[in-house]
């Protein structure tokens, strides 16, 4: 076999994967590390270090999971020599800080050693925070309260200010480890940290995957100098320059170089081979799924996510925006919930034991919903509704019960989650209507129980990818690195990315429907929705009594 071929690189927040296509978007091969599994040295839970509301990652663990990785495609004779163009996908608003004297390390790279030999010191913050982490609420407030207020965060960055955005995490670091701080030389997103290493350089942030830090205007797709200044004001020294410690802002389809020598000399990938700029995980999302039109895509993994495109942003105080990572001027509309899959694993282990076959069927024994009992799971504290902890059940009278019975559970856990997800979508003007179509990925897509819910509470088709879905992110790089490339050998402009990928996605269609309405269930949901509403908000507000 001949032909070009394109890899993507996806650090999750529990594996890394590494996912090759061909130049028709048909998958080759793949190799996968699992964080806790394969690197138990690292001692993670669920890839992560947690300790209270702090949470984080051990910055040189992925670095090992990289080289391992390739070492698998190596093993299984993968044909690395014909890989033309790589991008990635990363978990979003984790933060890398490389050392003083890690670029000279990058440039340098010996391929008789490995990288985790060579890089495991370059990082002035060895525990990178990550998504799941809630620790910096005082800076969230601090960023509002100096920007004049929380919606002005969100109409110049996207979002409000957000615990897990990088640019509050920054902020809370340069407070709280001022030595540490002064001895970086870099501050990078997880994305970006994977393309330095590809690279043997420092390879910029990327507009789409930097929108989610509280730091970049979403409008001009560079970095706003008043949310820059605030966070390095933290640093109780003065005279922090963050902004030079970003580094530049590209556009998500831009070349960052090519690979470096290390991964030519240790594992044939050819010199010439481009490197596209790395993004976030969800961002990649919405280009593996290849979504279209009113489209709309959930994946359902470690978080749940909600997410389309739109063409004009309309910042709301609740969910994200961010910068397109194909279309130039485009936007892409996202809800994220810190409980997703491993909240459901928990309510399934406590009520029926660690078998999905059996959360299925007890999903299934149960009626659309739920004889009126509505049940909130924000086991970690959640994201959407901000700040949301515990678990509250009510029965079909409003009122608030001890416990449900264990189909109860399981039947409410799901509801709860897709009928946030309705609720919250609409407010940030997600419009989903009997014409869209919802495009699943993540491991929770496999329940097709799960799956016949999300199309009753929403009232439209659930749809299945079948060439990328298992590996939305994955996918969605390899394609972007397809995309890139192609771009690029055409001499293309930014104007030409919008109309190359409509055509590439065009030419790729291959999906299935898993589900369709049950249309007296959808009623039961439109009229479940407003009590929901109303709940959340009695919850909130105790809360915070």
């Amino acid at each position: 076999m001949s032909g070009p071929l394109f890899l993507g690189v996806d650090l999750g927040s529990q594996s890394l994967k590494l996912f090759i296509i061909d130049e028709n978007l048909e998958p080759i091969t793949e190799a996968n590390v699992s964080f806790d599994k394969d690197l138990p040295q690292y001692r993670t839970t669920g890839g992560f270090h947690i300790d209270g509301s702090k949470v984080t990652g051990p910055t040189v663990l992925w670095v090992e999971a990289l080289e391992r990785c390739f070492a698998q495609l190596a093993a299984q004779n993968a044909p690395l020599d014909r890989v033309v163009a790589i991008s990635g996908s990363a978990q979003q608003h984790g933060s890398v800080f490389w050392k003083n004297g890690a670029l000279q390390k990058l440039q340098t790279l010996d391929s008789g050693r490995t990288l985790t030999e060579q890089l495991g010191g370059c990082f002035s913050i060895t525990e990178s925070p990550v998504w799941m982490d809630s620790s910096t609420t005082r800076e969230c407030l601090e960023l509002e309260s100096e920007m004049g207020g929380f919606q002005k965060v969100a109409d110049i960055t996207g979002s409000r200010a957000f615990e897990r955005f990088t640019g509050n995490q920054i902020a809370k670091l340069l407070r709280d480890q001022p030595e540490k701080m002064a001895e970086t030389e870099r501050v990078a997103l997880i994305s970006s940290f994977l393309a330095s290493i590809l690279t043997g350089g420092y390879a910029p942030i990327d507009v789409s995957d930097g929108s989610g830090m509280n730091l970049l205007n979403i409008k001009s797709r560079t970095w706003d100098p008043t949310a820059v200044n605030i966070t390095a004001s933290k640093f109780e020294k003065g005279g922090y320059n963050l902004g030079s410690r970003l580094g530049e802002v590209v556009e998500s389809f831009a070349a960052v170089g090519q690979v470096a020598p290390y991964f030519s000399e240790r594992f044939g990938i050819p010199k010439t081979c481009s490197v596209i700029a790395f993004s976030g995980d969800n961002n990649n999302s919405l280009i593996g799924l290849k979504l279209m039109g009113s489209d709309i895509a959930v994946s359902m993994g470690t978080s749940d996510t909600i997410f389309a495109s739109l063409q004009k942003a309309t910042p709301r105080p609740v969910g994200h925006l961010f910068a397109h990572p194909v279309i130039e001027g485009n936007f892409m509309a996202m809800l994220c919930y810190a409980n997703g899959s491993l909240t459901r694993e928990k309510i399934r282990d406590q009520h029926v034991g660690a078998d999905w076959g059996k959360f299925e069927k007890s999903l299934k024994s149960t009626q659309a919903g739920n004889n009126g009992n509505i049940g909130y799971y924000f086991l970690n504290r959640e994201i959407i509704p901000q700040g949301g902890f515990g678990t509250h059940y009510f029965n079909g009278k409003n009122e608030k019960v001890s416990d449900f019975t264990p189909d109860q559970h399981i039947r409410a856990v799901v509801e709860g989650q897709f009928l946030s997800m309705r609720l919250h979508a609409a407010e940030l003007g997600l419009e989903v209507g009997p014409k869209s179509r919802i495009f699943v990925t993540g491991g929770g897509s496999r329940s097709m129980g799960m799956l016949q819910v999300l199309s009753d509470v929403f009232g439209c088709p659930v749809m299945k990818d079948t060439k990328g879905a298992a590996n939305a992110a994955a996918f969605g790089a390899a394609l972007r690195a397809c995309h890139g490339f192609k771009l690029l050998a055409s001499g293309g402009t930014h104007n030409d990315s919008e109309k190359l990928y409509t055509q590439m996605v065009g030419e790729s269609q291959s999906y299935e429907t898993m589900a369709t309405p049950n249309k007296r269930n959808h009623a039961t949901y439109s009229d479940m929705l407003p009590r929901y509403a109303t709940l959340e908000k009695l919850v909130m507000s105790q809360a915070k009594l």
